[in-house]
Order: C-alpha cells, then sequence, then structure tokens
C-alpha cells in the first residue's frame, strides 16, 4: 500500500493528467475509472497515421488522425500541406508595364474559295495596315501603308474571294509579290522610327493588333 506522501502525488498526476487531456473524453474516462495513467495513456495512444489524400501527390495528402480532423473540423477537409504552403507574389503586387504609345493595326485579306480548299495554303492578297497614336480620347490616325499582294500557289482568284473581298484579278496581277510587300511595311515601320533601321528590332512602346488571330497564324 503506498503511504499518504505517495497517495497525495498520485492524485497530483492525475489531475495534471486529467488537465492537459482533457478533450480526449476517452482518456478522462479510463483515468477516472480507475486505471493508472500509464495505462490509460497507452490505451488512449494515437494510432497510426493514415493520410486521407483529397488530390494526386503527397502535397494534397492530410497527415491529421482521423479523430482530431472529425473533432476540430467537423464535416470540413482540414487544410493540407498545399493549402498552407507559402504562395508566389500575385499579379496584384506586381507593377504594371507602361502604356503603348502607338498601336499598329493589320487586318489582312486572304485567298479563298466556298468550292475546294486552298492549297498548299491561303495567301495573302492585301496587306493594310493603320498607325494610331494613342493619347487616351486624342487619339488619332497617323499614316497608313496599303498595298495588294500578288499569289503565287493560286494566283487566280475565286469568284467567291472577289464577292466577299471585293478584290479583282487585275488589283492582284499588278501587285508585288509578298517578299516585296513585307520589304515595303518594314520601311514604313522604319520611316515612323517604330523599328531600328538596321538591326529592324523593336523601338519605343507600340504593338500590333488584328482583327482576329488569323491574321497573325
Amino acid at each position: 500500500m503506498p503511504n499518504a506522501e505517495q497517495m497525495r502525488l498520485i492524485e497530483r498526476n492525475r489531475a495534471a493528467a486529467l488537465k492537459r487531456l482533457s478533450d480526449n473524453r476517452l482518456l478522462r474516462a479510463q483515468v477516472e475509472s480507475g486505471d493508472d495513467l500509464q495505462t490509460a495513456q497507452a490505451a488512449c495512444a494515437p494510432k497510426e497515421i493514415r493520410p486521407t489524400c483529397t488530390a494526386v501527390g503527397t502535397a494534397d495528402c492530410d497527415m491529421t488522425p482521423a479523430r482530431e480532423r472529425s473533432s476540430a473540423w467537423g464535416s470540413l477537409r482540414p487544410p493540407t500541406a498545399k493549402d498552407i504552403a507559402p504562395r508566389r507574389i500575385t499579379k496584384a503586387f506586381i507593377a504594371p508595364p507602361p502604356p503603348y504609345d502607338w498601336v499598329v493595326v493589320l487586318d489582312f485579306e486572304w485567298t479563298c474559295s466556298d468550292s475546294r480548299a486552298m492549297s498548299p495554303c491561303s495567301e495573302i492578297t492585301q496587306f493594310p495596315s493603320v498607325l494610331v497614336r494613342l493619347a487616351g480620347r486624342a487619339s488619332s490616325i497617323v499614316d497608313e501603308f496599303d498595298t495588294f499582294v500578288r499569289p503565287t500557289f493560286n494566283p487566280v482568284l475565286s469568284q467567291f474571294a472577289t464577292r466577299l473581298t471585293g478584290i479583282t484579278q487585275a488589283d492582284v496581277d499588278s501587285a508585288p509579290p509578298l517578299s516585296r510587300a513585307i520589304t515595303n511595311y518594314l520601311a514604313w515601320l522604319k520611316r515612323h522610327e517604330l523599328i531600328d533601321s538596321e538591326t529592324n528590332e523593336r523601338l519605343g512602346r507600340w504593338t500590333m493588333c488584328t482583327w482576329t488571330d488569323a491574321d497573325i497564324g
């Protein structure tokens, strides 16, 4: 039989254990029922943690014991390692690029037909471009570039293409090929100091825009 001092120590340890583990009902019940602290702790020791994965990959696995998940989060999914990982800086904190001073608008016309495919590809028949100076509501058209282009693979226009675009066979027959049209276009951009006269590299703050992605695809 333990003496009085030992009994007081046992009771003090029992009270401390109950206070530290007050949220564990099972352990409290076993301690209060008379089991010694070591036996109660062994019976209530956490079982092997089995990850509950909500997505593919270990970063998305919840390593929290099921008993803790249910008591702390109820029906909600606890946060995973991926949820609490440091985030990359959002774009809201990145300085926006400086505004453009100029916009070059392109709107090509192409060979086409309603009865057959253009083989090996559709070709440009008109190469128009408009230079716009951006100044808010005071924006204005500064200059225009426009030339017809003589197609190489399908030099004879279909009646459908003429009806659709208004470009006639005479327009393309007297027009330069695409290679010369591009040379003339680069000279136009250089005249407005949009590209370097020697390297053809972009100068200043400007961009191109088109009616559809087909114009640049």
